[in-house]
């Protein structure tokens, strides 16, 4: 996806699985008659084989209209993670625990 920028990668301290963060989609609106492409969702996956597969993808924000990118995350604990991402109105943290990766 070129329009995705690079994506973030770590591994999970408490199973050693990767987490990738990365934009899974993108959305095409028009404003003022000028097609403006978004990044629109910010999605994760699971990797328990060194990312020859994913497991468990799901997207931690999903909005045609919201343009999501520069992600970052940092481990608190074994059961929490930090998720650091911008939008069009600014910068947001959100907070996961571990477990919500591997849900369906």
């Amino acid at each position: 996806m070129p329009y995705a920028g690079l994506p973030t990668v770590r591994r999970i301290p408490s199973t050693g699985d990767l987490l990738f963060i990365w934009i899974g989609e993108r959305s095409d609106l028009e404003e003022g008659g000028k097609k403006l492409a978004r990044r629109c969702a910010l999605t994760t996956a699971i990797s328990k084989d060194e990312g020859k597969t994913f497991l468990h993808q799901r997207n931690i924000v999903r909005d045609p209209k919201n343009d999501y990118g520069y992600q970052c995350i940092e481990f608190i604990d074994n059961n929490l993670a930090l998720v650091a991402y911008h939008t069009n109105d600014g910068l947001h943290l959100a907070r996961i625990g571990i477990d919500w990766f591997y849900e369906k």
